[in-house]
C-alpha cells in the first residue's frame, strides 16, 4: 500500500496545481504561495494590446525605477531626454564637472567656466566632459609649444640678418614707439618678439627716419647706450650662445657674435673691455 500524500486530501483538480503538487507539506505549499504572491505584487507586467494609456504609463514608470533601465524618449521629449541623460551621468550643476589635472598645464578660470557651461548645455556626462577637457588641454599645450618655437625661430632669423646690431636696432624701434602712436597690439607683438624679419626691417626703417627725435630705449626701459651690469651681461650671453648653437663658422654672423660674446664675458666678470 503506497504512502498517503497530503495532496490526496485536496480536490482532484488541485492535487497537481502549481505550488501544491510538488510541495512537501501544507506548510511548504503555503510558503510557496506566499512567495508567488509577493513576486506578483512587485513584478512588471507588459501591457497587452488592450491595455489603457494609464496602464502603459504605469508600466513605463515602473520600469524607470529599475537600475540600468531607461526609457528611450522621443526626439521632441525634452524632459524625457533630460531624465535619460541624468541616468547616464549628466550632472545637475556645471560645477559637478571635474577638470583633469595635467602636468605643466593650468586651467584659466574663464576657460574652465566656459567649458562647464557648454558641457551642461550639451548634456554631457561627467566622463564625456573629462575626456573632452583633456583634449582641449592637449590642444592648448601644443599651441603654446608651437608659439614658443615660432618665437625662437623668428629671433634667430632676425639675429642672423642683423647680427650684432640687433639690440641697438630694437632700442631705436622701441624709442620710436614710445614717442609715436603705434597701436598697442603692435607694441605687444614687438615686446613679445612675435614680429618677423620683414616687419622688423620696416619698423627699423621708420624709426631711422625719426632718429633725431627719439632716444633709443632698451627692453628694460633704459637708454640704449647704458652699459650692462654683470647680471645683465650674463643674461645677454645666454641669448648669444643660443644664437651660436648650430651656426657654421662660415656664417657671416658667426664672428660678430663671437666678438659680442667676448665683450659680454668681460662685462659679466666686472672688468672693462679693452
Amino acid at each position: 500500500m503506497s504512502e498517503e500524500k497530503w495532496q490526496d486530501k485536496l480536490p482532484e483538480e488541485l492535487r497537481d496545481a502549481p505550488y501544491l503538487g510538488k510541495a512537501e507539506s501544507v506548510a511548504d505549499a503555503l510558503g510557496k504561495l506566499q512567495h508567488a504572491a509577493k513576486l506578483v505584487g512587485t513584478s512588471v507586467r507588459i501591457p497587452d494590446e488592450n491595455a489603457s494609456d494609464s496602464d502603459r504609463e504605469a508600466f513605463l514608470a515602473k520600469l524607470g525605477e529599475v537600475d540600468g533601465v531607461a526609457r528611450m524618449p522621443l526626439s521632441d521629449d525634452a524632459e524625457g531626454l533630460k531624465a535619460l541623460m541624468a541616468k547616464l551621468g549628466t550632472p545637475e550643476e556645471g560645477t559637478d564637472y571635474k577638470l583633469p589635472e595635467l602636468e605643466d598645464f593650468t586651467w584659466g578660470e574663464e576657460t574652465a567656466a566656459a567649458l562647464r557651461e557648454y558641457a551642461l548645455e550639451a548634456g554631457m556626462t561627467v566622463s564625456q566632459f573629462t575626456k573632452m577637457a583633456a583634449k582641449v588641454a592637449a590642444k592648448e599645450q601644443d599651441a603654446t609649444a608651437l608659439t614658443s618655437q615660432a618665437g625662437e625661430d623668428l629671433r634667430k632669423e632676425i639675429r642672423l640678418d642683423w647680427g650684432d646690431t640687433l639690440e641697438d636696432r630694437e632700442a631705436l624701434i622701441r624709442g620710436w614707439m614710445d614717442k609715436s602712436t603705434a597701436p598697442e597690439s603692435l607694441r605687444a607683438q614687438f615686446e613679445d618678439r612675435n614680429l618677423d624679419l620683414p616687419t622688423m626691417n620696416w619698423l627699423h626703417g621708420i624709426a631711422k627716419q625719426f632718429k633725431g627725435d627719439v632716444s633709443p630705449i632698451s627692453k628694460d626701459g633704459s637708454g640704449g647706450d647704458t652699459p650692462l651690469d654683470p647680471g645683465e651681461a650674463q643674461a645677454a650671453m645666454t641669448g648669444v650662445l643660443n644664437d651660436l648653437t648650430g651656426m657654421r663658422e662660415d656664417n657671416p654672423q658667426y664672428k660678430p657674435l663671437q666678438a659680442k660674446l667676448v665683450k659680454l664675458q668681460r662685462l659679466a666678470s666686472g672688468s672693462r673691455a679693452a
